[in-house]
């Protein structure tokens, strides 16, 4: 009998290691704050949120979406700007009294990044996607190169950042 009570508390205490061991690597992996793995946005993919986020301002409305950023003499680093439309569309983008290079990345409604393009300052021709997109995002330009943001990658705005997923 004396046996069989040791040899309880040995599968005990390693049942309660074993749980412990298990807490510590799902929080450390997918919990903690700053994980690299977490369930991204749209679905049950698992996507990987990578380090880098964009704080930004958000251009909602006709008007912030036709100022832009025009005007600034400067961007901080990592900001930029979102605009946010009400329906998927391809418009494109000038830099009209923009003397700041800027590169933009076209979002679908899903969150996918389809296209990056550079656009050079002044320069008033339309800078447009190769696909439809929904709302787009310009940081200073080779921003998103730079940041191994790319398209196939989701965005997701939340609070003023900007969230990158792989």
């Amino acid at each position: 009998m004396k046996k069989a009570t040791r040899r309880n508390l040995i599968e005990w205490t390693l049942t309660v290691v074993l749980v412990i061991l298990l807490v510590v690597v799902v929080w450390h992996r997918y919990l903690r704050p700053g994980s690299q793995a977490r369930r991204g946005p749209a679905g049950g993919h698992e996507w990987l949120e990578l380090s880098v986020t964009a704080t930004v301002e958000v251009a909602d409305d006709p008007e912030e979406r036709t100022r832009g950023l025009m005007g600034r003499e400067s961007l901080a680093p990592d900001s930029g700007m979102y605009f946010v439309y009400e329906q998927t569309h391809r418009q494109g983008f000038y830099m009209r009294n923009t003397r700041i290079p800027l590169s933009i990345a076209f979002i679908r409604a899903d969150g996918v990044i389809v296209d990056i393009k550079d656009m050079q300052p002044y320069d008033e021709s339309l800078v447009e996607p190769d696909q439809d997109y929904k709302d787009a995002l310009e940081m200073s330009q080779g921003w998103f190169a730079d940041n191994d943001i790319r398209v196939g990658n989701r965005a997701q705005l939340e609070d003023g950042t900007v969230h990158f997923w792989r």
